[in-house]
């Protein structure tokens, strides 16, 4: 509700697993939600597709784990390093993690929120955004090309980078690849991870929404090997693969499925302040190292968070700040733990060390673990139902 008691209206840009699972939550609490995202589903993305426990407790809190649950995610129990010098580390996980394919995960949180009300423009590009106490859209339907403005309440951005904001996240010189396999020579319930020449890259199963699992490889890469490589990314991995022997045995017999996919990868804090009537979410919101598999829980986290500012009166004027701060708590510790673990494990000589240190000293790892969001009880819960 509004100061004036009319009912409030919201505008989602982006159905991803932040923006499918906003929409949702307001649609079932009474609010007015067009949800607006750009692409066809199902479709690629690039992402680790690893759900944290932090996402699945937010799911089952929320009640969208029901809309997974029939995909059967792969459930990870364990993680693993390996360095490019050979040093090994096998950690179990304190809590599961679920493995699930972007393709099957996006739309099945798309349909919820139709289902649950939320009115959905797809696909339809929001070609601008003019902040303000009735923010307004732009907006054009792909299929036919129409225009047309919308004024809303409120504006939850979970377009993935922020780009719709003038003040956009600066870019890292590293890009985002990823591909999926078959034939993998590896733990079905493992994720690990792969210390290479100055990055990194990740392996784990992935269900594909059809009783099936593919292996999904994902890996942050600079952009400079990139363009050594003339974009050519199958000699890429070749290389990648002569770095590191434990990830060229995984992928002995393996066969790559579909298409190479790349991104820019970014890498930003909570925002100190947002514009008038827009709220960012997910990715939108900050953007950590992807090395933890913590993304796609905080971006679930994050829309909940939202949500429950909206329907808890946050449009009659609820305090902004608290929310960016309840923001800040889920995103600080994990971002400092994930950026330091992929620098170690990218660092050649110095990775094996810290792996090795580990090894040795077992509360080392599982300290890291913690930071990085791996713990069977965290120092932040779940959001609670407001």
């Amino acid at each position: 509700m509004k100061r004036d008691g009319t009912a409030s209206r919201v505008v989602v840009i982006g159905a991803g697993p932040a923006g499918s699972s906003a929409a949702f939550m307001l649609a079932r609490a009474g609010v007015s939600v067009t949800l607006v995202e750009r692409a066809r589903f199902p479709r690629d993305k690039v992402c680790g597709e690893c759900l944290s426990d932090l996402g699945v407790r937010t799911l089952r809190q929320c009640g969208l784990d029901k809309a997974l649950r029939p995909l059967t995610p792969v459930v990870l129990d364990a993680c693993r390093f390996v360095g490019r010098r050979g040093a090994e580390l096998r950690l179990d996980l304190p809590s599961p993690m679920w493995g699930l394919s972007r393709r099957a995960m996006d739309v099945a949180l798309l349909e919820a929120a139709r289902e649950a009300g939320a009115s959905v423009l797809q696909p339809a590009r929001v070609e601008h955004l003019a902040p303000g106490r009735r923010p307004r859209l732009r907006v054009r339907r792909l299929i036919d090309n129409r225009v047309e403005e919308i004024d809303t309440d409120l504006v939850l951005l979970a377009d993935g980078k922020g780009t719709l904001l003038q003040d956009k996240p600066a870019t890292t010189g590293d890009l985002g690849l990823q591909a999926h396999f078959e034939g993998v020579e590896a733990d079905d319930r493992t994720i690990a991870l792969f210390g290479l020449r100055g990055h990194y890259a990740g392996l784990a199963p992935a269900a594909d929404g059809a009783g099936g699992v593919t292996w999904n490889l994902a890996s942050s890469v600079p952009q400079r090997r990139v363009r050594a490589f003339a974009g050519n990314h199958d000699a890429l991995l070749a290389a990648m693969r002569r770095e590191n022997a434990a990830l060229d045995a995984a992928l002995a017999s393996a066969r790559r499925l579909g298409h190479w996919h790349a991104c820019p990868l970014p890498r930003f804090g909570v925002r100190r302040a947002w514009p008038d009537g827009v709220i960012s979410i997910g990715n939108a919101a900050a953007a950590l190292e992807p090395i933890g598999g913590e993304g796609m829980g905080l971006a679930i986290a994050s829309a909940l968070l939202a949500a429950q500012w909206v329907t808890a009166g946050g449009l009659a004027g609820g305090d902004v700040e608290s929310l960016r701060q309840s923001y800040a708590r889920l995103w600080r510790a994990r971002r400092a733990a994930c950026r330091a673990t992929a620098l170690l494990l990218s660092g050649g000589s110095v990775g094996s060390l810290a792996i090795r240190a580990a090894r040795m000293a077992p509360v080392l790892g599982r300290l890291g673990m913690a930071l990085a969001g791996k713990r069977a009880t965290f120092g932040e819960a779940a959001p609670s139902r407001a």
